[in-house]
């Protein structure tokens, strides 16, 4: 079965918390070797990619805000005659 977008989104959240967590240690260490600057590569394009999953995934929140925003369809008269 297909996760929900809420699913997804949470997921996509929790796996960038984890990346960034990881990246915040790597950036407390004094001087990095060559493979600690490859890792820290990676993980900021993991953060980057995350990013791009996250809003790919709030694209049809955007698109249901915008038809609500912009009232499409019929606009209601509440003033009774």
């Amino acid at each position: 079965m297909k996760p929900s977008h809420l699913e997804s989104l949470s997921n996509l959240l929790r796996k960038n918390r984890e990346t960034l967590a990881s990246l915040e240690r790597a950036l407390k260490i004094p001087e990095w070797n060559e493979f600690e600057t490859m890792g820290i590569g990676v993980l900021l394009s993991d953060v980057y990619q995350g990013v791009e999953q996250i809003l790919k995934n709030l694209r049809g929140m955007l698109r249901y805000r915008h038809v609500q925003r912009h009232g499409y369809g019929i606009d209601l008269d509440w003033v009774s005659s």
